[in-house]
């Protein structure tokens, strides 16, 4: 099975439940990265609850920077009615949604540190399938820094333009291999 900290393996890093920041027990701001990983959760309280926002929203306001990473991320935003909500994702995460269901499982082409990345799968071998990987937009103050497998239009992954956030549109944990991690990690901390 693969495990997040395959793509680490050079950087110390400490993990946490998501709770852990919400309840406040875990500081970000003591933190040069945050990764966060949303998996496939489809509902925006599953994704980030009101009091992670505000934890993430902060973090990056102080200058902190963050790999965020889910198959669901922009999809579960999208559908919410919550005001709160829909600023988070278009000023914070400075995304938005084009369609839920990439209709691949790999990544294509990049720009600047994600140029020289090979394909990426993103199934898994031995876990469940990504069913559908957010195709994302770019909103103020961002641009598409990497696509899927046959496109150049389809963003797989969105970093913001003051080097602070990548948002990607599948879940990291899901790339086939520790390689494959690692160089998407390596190509994030080139970015961040």
């Amino acid at each position: 099975m693969p495990r997040l900290s395959d793509g680490l393996a050079e950087l110390p890093f400490d993990s946490c439940a998501d709770e852990a920041v919400a309840q406040g027990e875990v500081e970000l701001g003591a933190y040069a990265l945050v990764v966060w990983t949303t998996g496939e959760d489809a509902d925006p309280a599953e994704v980030l609850d009101p009091a992670q926002q505000k934890a993430l929203a902060a973090y990056l306001g102080n200058g902190g920077r963050v790999l965020l990473s889910g198959a669901q991320i922009a999809q579960a935003f999208a559908t919410s009615t919550s005001d709160a909500d829909l600023s988070f994702v278009s000023q914070t995460l400075r995304v938005g949604l084009v369609a839920d269901d990439a209709a691949t499982q790999s990544t294509g082409k990049g720009k600047g540190p994600f140029a020289s990345l090979a394909p990426l799968s993103f199934r898994a071998k031995g876990l469940a399938e990504v069913e559908a990987a957010d195709v994302l937009e770019a909103k103020g103050g961002a641009s598409a820094c990497l696509y899927y497998a046959g496109s150049s239009k389809s963003a797989a992954g969105i970093c913001s333009d003051d080097g602070h956030l990548v948002v990607l549109g599948f879940p990291l944990e899901s790339l086939n291999t520790a390689a494959d991690r690692a160089a998407l990690i390596g190509a994030v901390v080139a970015t961040l």
